[in-house]
């Protein structure tokens, strides 16, 4: 390495600050217990409103129409209309226990939705309020190697526009029985910013920017099927994906 470089930002442990996904450092309140508070809504309930999954997923598609994946945040009002058509997709589960079939969890996959916020202090820190900006969120599962690929896409505004990402390595393992057949638990591995310029923009706040993004803890698979895939974990957290 030349003389005054600085080696790259990178994460080979879960790091002080960090939380979501396998992020370490969660919150200050209690995790949730296996079966409280991140799981989905009685499927009774839940499928009071009807509707078959193509027309529910027709339905919560339309409903995120200008959410920006919910990762800003959103209205009480608007939040509460996309949860109760995740509740109605997950009440139509085709597949209760999907890590019998990991075939339906291999690939590719891409945000749709998540109750994840970036707001107020953390939005301005991080500089999403102006400059930059946040492309695609996928994941990709490695059923071969037990391993979660999970990858976020930037690009910087200004005179020296460039783009990059921030990418975070995971390892999953089923959670013992019986929670065996859809819940995965999930530990940090490693994380990388690229390019340079990227890491030098976020040096400053890599941790908070980790704590954001890092999947630490476990996941409840609660809908899959062969477009879209819905998940809670063990801070409560919604996740709605697509197969890219």
């Amino acid at each position: 390495m030349r003389a005054g470089r600085r080696a790259p930002i990178h994460a080979a442990a879960a790091p002080a600050a960090a939380f979501p996904w396998p992020r370490r450092p969660l919150r200050s309140a209690a995790r949730a217990q296996p079966g409280e508070g991140a799981a989905a809504p009685p499927a009774a309930a839940a499928a009071a409103a009807g509707g078959g999954a193509e027309e529910v997923k027709k339905e919560l598609r339309a409903a995120l129409e200008g959410l920006d994946r919910g990762i800003f945040g959103t209205t009480a009002a608007k939040r509460e209309a996309v949860l109760s058509l995740v509740a109605r997709l997950e009440a139509l589960n085709p597949l209760p226990q999907p890590l019998r079939r990991m075939d339906a969890l291999a690939g590719e996959w891409r945000l749709l939705y998540t109750t994840i916020a970036i707001t107020g202090v953390k939005k301005t820190k991080l500089g999403l309020r102006e400059f930059v900006k946040l492309g695609d969120f996928v994941q990709i599962i490695d059923t071969e190697n037990h391993a979660a690929i999970n990858r976020v896409s930037f690009s910087v505004a200004g005179f020296a526009k460039f783009g990059g990402s921030l990418t975070i390595n995971a390892a999953y393992a089923p959670a013992p029985p019986p929670l065996d057949g859809s819940r995965v638990e999930i530990n940090f591995s490693d994380a990388k910013l690229t390019p340079e310029a990227l890491e030098a923009l976020f040096r400053a706040n890599y941790d908070l920017l980790l704590s954001i993004f890092n999947p630490q803890g476990w996941l409840d698979v609660t809908y899959v099927d062969e477009e879209v895939r819905v998940g809670r974990d063990d801070k409560g957290h919604v996740f709605v994906v697509e197969r890219c």
